[in-house]
């Protein structure tokens, strides 16, 4: 069986990029995880805000949005 002849312990520079990387990957990882749940904050205010405000509801209006986008597109003369 063959063995590798590589160390696997890593010098004193290597430890510490290896410890500054493991320091900004998790430091990633919560920014990321505070961003998406600041998105989600957001967009629900704005929609209970948008609920809450619009004469027609809001949400009972939504399946009807795409029938503008529907009146847009032109006819199909044949």
């Amino acid at each position: 069986m063959a063995t590798s002849a590589l160390s696997t312990t890593l010098s004193d520079n290597g430890a510490l990029v290896e410890r500054h990387w493991q320091e900004l990957n998790l430091r990633r990882r919560t920014y990321t995880f505070l961003g998406l749940a600041l998105l989600a904050v957001a967009l629900s205010g704005s929609l209970w805000f948008a609920n809450a405000t619009n004469a027609g509801k809001f949400f009972d209006r939504l399946p009807y949005f795409f029938d503008f986008v529907g009146d847009l597109v032109p006819a199909r003369r044949c």
